[in-house]
């Protein structure tokens, strides 16, 4: 077999013309190397022709050509799956990355934890009112005088006896007409709170007439030394009432006629009000009041008091408990 022309262009088919010839001597019929097929005349010899591509030809070309085309179509495979599967992770990454995206959601709970705790606080500090903003000592100090303002004094008052033979239990000043100061003089006392509450108590007798031996009081104080505010009500009495104040035997049958503990203006150390108490017989009557107090807090009780006419020998307490 003679070969008209080869192309060497690849893969692109080429016919070749093929000149006759006797296949085999041992073939009887003129065929086309096919057993068995239709026998063919020689004048169809010119005509005949056979189409092949360039590595037909050759069998070991042809055999390396399809196992190329093999390797290209798996490689395309593969790089199609490739592709797909990053598709595929672009669209679902929680699908693809289970662990990375649960840790991301712990992540993303601590945070919200975080600023779900940090959002009270900070609500709560723009909420404090100014005076609750001030240093520490001050604070304190401010803590401490609205308990005793808020905080209801709880001290069990007990009745005292009327007459002559007063309770004088915690006395902490005591006078007599005789040798007390006819003009208003300060006294005072410190001491430390042992409970919630204190009561002041002034216990009083005194000469209406005709030689007035009788107890002039004002301008009483309690004052907290924590907070340096005085905490007591109405202590100078210019409310016009004894409105914080409580008497005990201010009684006409105790006192006589009138003569109890009661309001004055003249003569008082500060206008316009002052307590007078000349309650005579040498019977006693009582003036006290009750406050809040904190533990562990010291306070100085103040108050001006004076007798109206030296002489005699009623006498006055004044008491802490």
């Amino acid at each position: 077999m003679q070969v008209s022309s080869i192309s060497t262009a690849p893969y692109r088919p080429r016919i070749v013309r093929v000149s006759p010839r006797q296949i085999l001597s041992n073939n009887s019929i003129h065929n086309a190397g096919t057993h068995n097929s239709l026998p063919i005349s020689p004048s169809s010899y010119e005509k005949l022709s056979f189409s092949f591509s360039n590595n037909s030809l050759n069998p070991r070309s042809s055999l390396a050509f399809n196992r190329g085309n093999q390797r290209r179509q798996q490689r395309q495979q593969q790089q199609l799956l490739l592709h797909q599967r990053r598709q595929v992770q672009q669209r679902h990454p929680r699908q693809q990355q289970p662990q990375l995206h649960r840790q991301q959601q712990q992540v993303r709970q601590q945070q919200v934890q975080q600023q779900q705790q940090q959002q009270p606080k900070q609500h709560q500090q723009q909420q404090l009112p100014l005076q609750l903003r001030r240093p520490a000592p001050q604070l304190q100090q401010l803590q401490q005088l609205q308990l005793q303002q808020q905080v209801p004094t709880t001290t069990a008052t007990t009745t005292p006896t009327c007459g002559k033979n007063p309770d004088t239990t915690g006395a902490i000043f005591s006078y007599n007409t005789g040798s007390a100061p006819t003009t208003y003089t300060l006294n005072s006392h410190t001491f430390t709170a042992n409970d919630s509450s204190s009561t002041l108590t002034f216990i009083l007798s005194g000469d209406p007439g005709p030689k007035l031996h009788y107890w002039l009081l004002d301008d009483v104080s309690v004052n907290d030394t924590a907070t340096n505010t005085n905490i007591l009500v109405n202590g100078n009495f210019d409310q016009g009432t004894l409105n914080g104040w409580t008497q005990f035997c201010a009684t006409d049958a105790n006192c006589g006629n009138g003569n109890y503990g009661q309001l004055t203006n003249s003569p008082c150390r500060s206008a316009p009000d002052c307590y007078v108490d000349t309650c005579s017989g040498s019977n006693f009557d009582y003036l006290l009041q009750s406050f809040g107090t904190v533990p562990g807090n010291r306070y100085i009780v103040s108050f001006y008091m004076e007798v109206f006419a030296s002489g005699g020998g009623h006498l006055a307490y004044v008491t802490l408990s």
